[in-house]
Parts: C-alpha cells; sequence; structure tokens
C-alpha cells in the first residue's frame, strides 16, 4: 500500500486521545480515572513494538466477539453488515489500510473449577479463529441484503489471522474481504457464560507477540495502528486461572456464599458502586432489588473490596489495561466497544426474577431492541475509557449494526 498521510493524520489523533486520556485519567475519580491511569499512558516504546507507526498505513485490527449463549444473533448481525465496514474503508481517500484482522472469543474457561458451558479449562485461550462457518441467511431483519458464505474457506498461509493489503495481494484465497470475515463471525452459542472479553483480549495480544506462536505470531506489527473492536451483551467477567467463582459448594441459592451460578456473580464480586459493596458477613444483602434509582458511581472493583477470598475476585481492569499498554503505546491504539452502555452517572440497578422457581438477582437491561438486550458494561466501560475518557460504548441493541460499523470504520480514519 502506499504511504498514507490519513492513516498519518489517524495516528496524530490517536496520540491526541491517548495524551487526553493520562490526563484526564490522573485526575477523574469515577471508572476512567482508575483504569485510565493503570498503564502509565505514555508515548514510549517499552516493549519494542511502538516502532514508526506515525508513517504508515497499517492496521492491526481485533475484533473480540463474544459466542455465549445469549449472542448469536448478534454475530449475525454483525456478520450481514460487516461489507458496511469495508465499504467505509474502501472510500477513504487512500483506500483501505494495509490490514492485519483477526476474530477472538472471550473464552478462556471458568478458572479452576469447570461449570456448565465453560467446560473447556482454558477455553480458546486467545487463539485467532480462522475456522470457517459457512451459512446461507436471510439478513433483511438487520437491514442488509441475503448473506451467502457457502463454500467459505478460512485465511491461507497458515495463519489464524487475516491478511489483506489489497484485493490481489492478501490470503483469502480469491475471496473478498467482507465475505471472509462474515465467513469466520458466526462462531455459534456455546462459549463459557462467564465471558473474559478482557483477559481474552490481553491473552491474543500477548500470544501474537509470541514470534513462536504457531497460531496468533505475527499479527501485531511495530509500525501500525492497533484497533481493539469488542462485541458482547454482557460485562466484562475475566477470571484468573485459579478463580473459584463458579464454586457450587455452599449451594446456589440467594442466601448461599457465591449465590446463583449466574453472571450476576461476575458484578455481585467485579463491580462495586456507592452502596453496593460486598458484605461477606451478609452475602444475601446485594441480591435484593436496588435502591430507587439505581446504584450509582459503579466502577471496576480492582482492589477486591468486601471480597475477602482473592480466588472470588475478578481480574483487575487496571492490570489488563496495564499489559495491552506494554505491548502498543496508548497512542498507536483506538478501543471501540459494542455492547451494553453503561447507564449516565455509572449508574445500574438490580431486579429479582426466577430460574426453576427459584429468585435470583439479574441486573436491569441497559438496552433492548429488535436486535435482542444487553446488560450495563460498567468493567467494559472502564477499559473504554482507560484510552478514550469521553468515549461511550455503542448500543449493541440495534436492529442492524451497519450504521454503527461504518461510523467505527470512519473514525478509525480520523473522519
Amino acid at each position: 500500500m502506499r504511504p498514507s498521510r490519513l492513516l498519518g493524520a489517524l495516528l496524530a489523533l490517536a496520540a491526541c486521545r491517548a495524551e487526553k486520556a493520562t490526563t484526564e485519567g490522573a485526575t477523574d475519580g469515577g471508572p476512567g480515572g482508575t483504569a485510565g491511569n493503570a498503564g502509565g499512558a505514555g508515548t514510549g516504546d517499552p516493549a519494542g513494538t511502538g516502532g514508526s507507526w506515525h508513517t504508515s498505513n497499517k492496521l492491526d485490527l481485533l475484533f473480540v466477539v463474544d459466542n455465549s449463549s445469549s449472542t448469536f444473533h448478534f454475530q449475525l448481525n454483525f456478520a450481514c453488515n460487516f461489507s458496511r465496514f469495508v465499504e467505509a474503508l474502501e472510500a477513504l481517500p487512500l483506500g483501505t489500510p494495509d490490514l492485519h484482522l483477526a476474530i477472538v472469543t472471550p473464552d478462556l474457561g471458568s478458572g479452576a473449577l469447570r461449570i456448565p458451558s465453560c467446560g473447556r479449562s482454558g477455553g480458546d485461550d486467545g487463539a485467532m479463529q480462522s475456522a470457517p462457518h459457512p451459512l446461507m441467511v436471510d439478513c433483511s431483519a438487520n437491514g442488509a441484503a441475503p448473506l451467502d458464505t457457502t463454500g467459505c474457506t478460512g485465511p491461507q498461509e497458515g495463519k489464524g489471522w487475516i491478511r489483506f493489503k489489497s484485493a490481489t495481494d492478501n490470503n483469502l484465497g480469491g475471496q473478498d474481504l467482507a465475505r471472509a470475515v462474515a465467513c469466520i463471525a458466526p462462531l455459534g452459542d456455546h462459549g463459557c457464560g462467564f465471558e473474559s472479553v478482557l483477559g481474552a483480549t490481553v491473552r491474543a495480544l500477548e500470544r501474537a507477540s509470541d514470534p513462536n506462536d504457531p497460531v496468533n505470531a505475527g499479527f501485531l506489527r511495530a509500525d501500525a495502528l492497533l484497533a481493539i473492536v469488542i462485541l458482547t451483551d454482557e460485562d466484562d467477567c475475566s477470571l484468573p486461572a485459579d478463580s473459584l467463582l463458579g464454586d457450587t459448594s455452599s449451594g446456589t441459592d440467594v442466601g448461599s456464599t457465591l449465590g446463583p451460578l449466574t453472571s450476576f456473580r461476575c458484578t455481585e464480586y467485579g463491580v462495586i458502586c456507592d452502596g453496593f459493596q460486598r458484605d461477606p458477613a451478609n452475602p444475601a444483602a446485594l441480591r435484593r432489588p436496588g435502591p430507587m434509582g439505581g446504584y450509582r458511581n459503579c466502577r471496576p472493583n480492582d482492589d477486591g473490596l468486601g471480597v475477602p477470598e482473592p480466588r472470588h475476585r475478578l481480574r483487575s481492569v487496571r492490570e489488563m489495561v496495564a499489559r495491552i499498554q506494554a505491548l502498543k503505546p496508548p497512542s498507536a491504539t483506538i478501543v471501540e466497544v459494542i455492547g451494553g452502555p453503561a447507564p449516565p452517572e455509572g449508574a445500574f440497578d438490580v431486579e429479582v426474577g426466577t430460574a426453576g422457581g427459584a429468585p435470583v438477582p439479574v441486573l436491569a437491561l441497559s438496552c433492548q431492541g429488535g436486535a435482542g438486550p444487553a446488560n450495563p458494561g460498567v468493567r467494559l466501560q472502564a477499559f473504554l475509557e482507560a484510552w478514550h475518557p469521553t468515549r461511550r460504548i455503542l448500543p449493541i441493541c440495534q436492529q442492524s449494526l451497519a450504521d454503527v460499523l461504518a461510523g467505527i470504520a470512519r473514525r478509525l480514519a480520523g473522519s
């Protein structure tokens, strides 16, 4: 590809945003302040991967696509409308950047214990997904033309990721870019219900930095901009490898130590708010309807407040931000999240539903629409703010993701 003044402008814009993140993150007491401080957002190159990106037209694009039981319709929405993302890239003055593109799942298993839907130790382990998932689907409900990827193939050259420099210089085996991505994106809905969205992002990128990794090696380039795009309908639930959050030995009713075996555990142990903090002496206190107007000032519980057993804690958002920023300077990274928007003032509400006739606490939905509902992404919002203090999660509940995807492509180009 030709040297790109356009991408140079993009990278200058990213640098400005990262500088703003550094300044605001250091003073903001909200969730962005905590996570934004984590990586020591500088412009150096501690891992040797910052390089001369300011003169290149290269984009390393990582999609983290949720594959848990409630997400297949979102995957189809993404696949049906990915052509709009490609069209927006093609419409840029210098055309599509020299692209490395990968898709990973948030399935890292459920720590030391296997639970339903998390039966594989380590899950997909941050491996970039290349297996084809051909299908024929009527995309009219998502505002797109029918999608037919029958006979499609994954990327060639023995790579787990897509390499696309031009229509004639790529590893797609004669396929166009939109079709190749749509071939991989329908990952299915059998992934772990404790979605390690951020943990899988870290794992995928750290594997990509290892030249001996059989799947991810070569994806990260020293002189490329890194873009991370997350697609999920629930908040992050990144667990350490020795996690016991899936333990059911003390029961799974509302009054048990860990409570019902649902994603609410991820909120209870991974988020704190004003008035929402675990009391080990009264574990059921947070599993009842919340106060009028919901809980306020919600943020990642990175310090494990109210969680005396370390193996019940979620991984620190602050720590995961720092690990990504050790691989790529904040000034060379852009992040987008398509998910459940964190409500204004970081608030969310707790409701009580039923499962199998027993009461279970659930989060009030952050959004709902023709494409389905989503829960508020408090931890994901903090992660996003570590790079972009004023950016918000884009709602995943839209009937069509066409405009969202096209908008992301335009923002990647700084337009």
